[in-house]
Order: structure tokens, then sequence, then C-alpha cells
């Protein structure tokens, strides 16, 4: 039930207006799988189940997410590999 439960729920999320949104400006297939794999690990790491709530987070708490986020993540890739995360989050 789990394995239903969350194909649904992908399936849902998928067709968010914020995500449809965010999807629509992006040209290339592969600049829209890379940025939409880094918005997964940001939500993922700030607890975040959907692009919709994402999408509604005030100013401040993005800010520190996003703060957060770059302290936890810093040493483990390239520069190159940080501004194209971030490119995806703040796009």
């Amino acid at each position: 039930m789990t394995l239903n439960r969350n194909a649904s729920k992908s399936s849902e999320m998928r067709t968010q207006r914020s995500l449809l949104l965010f999807e629509n400006g992006i040209k290339s297939e592969s600049t829209k799988k890379q940025y939409n794999t880094a918005l997964i690990r940001f939500m993922e790491f700030c607890k975040i189940e959907s692009y919709d709530v994402l999408a509604n987070i005030e100013a401040k708490e993005f800010q520190i997410k996003v703060e957060d986020y770059l302290m936890a993540i810093k040493t483990r890739y390239h520069y190159s590999s940080l501004n194209a995360m971030f490119s995806a989050i703040f796009r």
C-alpha cells in the first residue's frame, strides 16, 4: 500500500501549478531534469512535502532554509555543482 500511496502522491505533485510553471520556463530537458533533482533534494532536506508549499514559504523563512541547506552541503559539492543546485532553487 505504501508504494501505491507514494505513486499517487508523486502523480499528484507532478500536476501542482507551481511545478508546472517552474518546468514551463525551462526549455532543455536535461536542465529540467537537473533542476527537478536539485529541487527535490532541497525539499527533502527541509521536509517540505509539496511544490505549492515551497512556493508559498515567506521570504525570511525561505532564506533561513536556503542558508541551512547551504551550510549542510557546501563541503560535499564543488562550487559549480552548488551553483547549479541553487539555480534550481531560486528559479
